[in-house]
């Protein structure tokens, strides 16, 4: 994975989505489908997490088990920035970067907004720190409720209006 560089890639939409936050809120499915379509075929590997089912007593478990760690209930938190510093830092040989996907964001933050904060914290220090050592690292959090706002505001893709994805592609093909 070799790090932004503003003069080469500074056209590119992977370098826009990381201009203030490693993290970017993505408005509909079918503009998330796009992007992580985009970004595979630019060689990103995706991490996808149905963030929906974070509402479960489970979510700690769950998502620590990607990383085989096991974490118990006392400081579980920072047990859990542990195992998304792990699964952001480890990329596949060859890998352009890392996207963590976390599908339908909106329903998890709708249920448990302090709990959804904190896991988007968690998130962004550890992109931060993957990305102060030249790794690439995005988050796209997928928010349809317009009510719903974020940390450290990231770019927001809320659908084709604002984002014409294919007409974005088809301008840096030219």
């Amino acid at each position: 994975m070799a790090a932004f560089d503003q003069d080469r890639d500074g056209h590119r939409p992977d370098y826009h989505l990381l201009t203030k936050s490693p993290i970017a809120r993505v408005g509909t499915a079918e503009v998330l489908a796009n992007l992580t379509g985009w970004l595979q075929d630019e060689g990103y590997h995706l991490i996808e997490v149905q963030a929906s089912w974070l509402i479960s007593a489970h979510m700690i478990r769950d998502l620590t088990a990607m990383s085989q760690n096991d974490c118990s209930s006392d400081g579980c938190w920072q047990c859990l920035s542990g195992s998304v510093g792990g699964i952001l830092f480890d990329a596949p040989a060859g890998a352009t970067g890392v996207v963590l996907v976390l599908k339908d964001f909106g329903v998890y933050a709708g249920h448990r907004y302090g709990d959804a904060m904190t896991l988007l914290d968690i998130v962004a220090s550890c992109a931060w720190r993957a990305l102060s050592l030249g790794r690439r690292v995005l988050c796209l959090a997928h928010v349809e409720q317009a009510d719903i706002p974020l940390p450290r505001p990231g770019p927001f893709i809320a659908g084709s209006a604002e984002w014409a994805w294919q007409d974005h592609v088809a301008r840096l093909k030219r």
